[in-house]
């Protein structure tokens, strides 16, 4: 599934860049989507802490890389 709201179209798998607290930003893994009524959130898990936060999507700043399926 791709996803396209906010200049974000990160998936599943994604490694990305994002920001917990609109701030200070981290790199982590797209662990999965959550529909929250009628707006979507990433659950995240941060690369250093292994801490996963659900985070709406406009807190995505970037896709560093892709996860490719096979």
């Amino acid at each position: 599934m791709i996803l396209r709201d906010h200049g974000s179209d990160a998936r599943q798998g994604d490694f990305v860049e994002f920001s917990v607290d609109g701030e200070q930003t981290h790199k982590g893994i797209v662990m999965m989507l959550r529909s929250v009524g009628e707006k979507l959130h990433y659950v995240v898990q941060d690369e250093l802490t292994r801490d996963r936060h659900e985070i709406p999507m406009q807190r995505i700043a970037c896709v560093l890389e892709r996860h490719e399926e096979h």
